[in-house]
């Protein structure tokens, strides 16, 4: 199994309630074909990685797609067609 990278974003806490955090840490995940958000304190994503960190072997290799290279000929007509 492969996975994509991602990118945590810090959100706020717009509904904060008495010692709530004032932010989160925000990411969107596929789920068996379904997005689904995640939200987790500094200190849940601080015991993420360390878990991670500790069993790496145990994590899914990453696949970062790469953009294909398009020859001279594409390159030039595709500056005209826009």
């Amino acid at each position: 199994m492969r996975t994509k990278i991602g990118e945590i974003v810090v959100v706020t806490n717009k509904t904060k309630k008495t010692n709530a955090n004032s932010h989160y840490h925000a990411v969107w995940t596929d789920d068996k074909g379904r997005p689904t958000p995640l939200l987790m304190t500094s200190i849940e994503l601080m015991e993420i990685k360390e878990r991670a960190n500790k069993n790496k072997g145990d994590l899914p290799l990453l696949y970062i797609p790469t953009p294909k290279r398009q020859g001279i000929f594409r390159r030039i007509i595709g500056r005209f067609r826009r």
